[in-house]
Parts: C-alpha cells; sequence; structure tokens
C-alpha cells in the first residue's frame, strides 16, 4: 500500500556540502519529529564528524515520509519541523491538504477536518 494509508515517518538526509564539494558522501539520516532543536543538533554532530575539519554548511539531499511532499535542498529546519507536524496531524490527509502557502495550508487544514469530521459519509478511521 502507499503512503496515504500508512503512518508517516518523516525523515531527511543531510549532507556536508564541504565534504560533498572535496568528493565524499558525508551526511545522516534525521528523523523529524516535533523538536526543531534535535535536528539542529543532529546536523551539527554529523558536521562536526565531516571528513572536512571545520565544515559548517549542509543540504537536504533526499527525504523519505512526507506523503509526497517535496522538501527543497535548502529548507530551514523549523520549516520541515512544521510540514512534518502537519502532515502528522492531518493524517491520511495531510498531504492533500498541504500547499507551499502558510496561509493557505492552514485554511485548507482546517476545512478539511471540518468537512471530514461532521460528514457521515466519510469512514470512521478517515474521521479521526
Amino acid at each position: 500500500m502507499g503512503q496515504a494509508t500508512e503512518k508517516l515517518k518523516p525523515r531527511i538526509y543531510v549532507a556536508c556540502l564541504a565534504a560533498y564539494n572535496n568528493g565524499w558522501l558525508h551526511g545522516v539520516w534525521i528523523d523529524v519529529e516535533d523538536d526543531a532543536d534535535a535536528v539542529r543538533d543532529a546536523t551539527n554532530a554529523m558536521l562536526k564528524a565531516s571528513p572536512v575539519a571545520g565544515a559548517e554548511e549542509y543540504a537536504i539531499h533526499d527525504h523519505e515520509g512526507f506523503g509526497g511532499v517535496e522538501i527543497a535542498e535548502y529548507a530551514g529546519v523549523d520549516k520541515v519541523v512544521a510540514i512534518a507536524s502537519f502532515l502528522r496531524e492531518g493524517g491520511t490527509l495531510g498531504p492533500w491538504c498541504w500547499s507551499t502557502s502558510v496561509g493557505t495550508w492552514t485554511r485548507r487544514a482546517h476545512w478539511t477536518r471540518t468537512i471530514v469530521a461532521s460528514s457521515k459519509a466519510w469512514p470512521t478511521a478517515i474521521r479521526k
């Protein structure tokens, strides 16, 4: 089954750009929970362990568990955590509701939750 019926477990692959530019692949997969500081800490630990001394820059080279929502290579940590939180809160409808405009997705998410919660036509599992 696709991600629409699975619980989303967002994570990103953060790569050290200094290593990448010198021909090394150095990075780490980070689970994206609700704590932006935890993502920053994991990123900083990866940079400290870089084969290039003094590495400071990173990029998101891959992501998964975002239900098809694209994460930009240089997306800020706070934005990535906000997207992941929204998708987890929205359940199977989270990715469908998402839009890149924060104002749009907030209104669309509220509208979607209201319609689904009030409609007896939707299966109980979707209304929750």
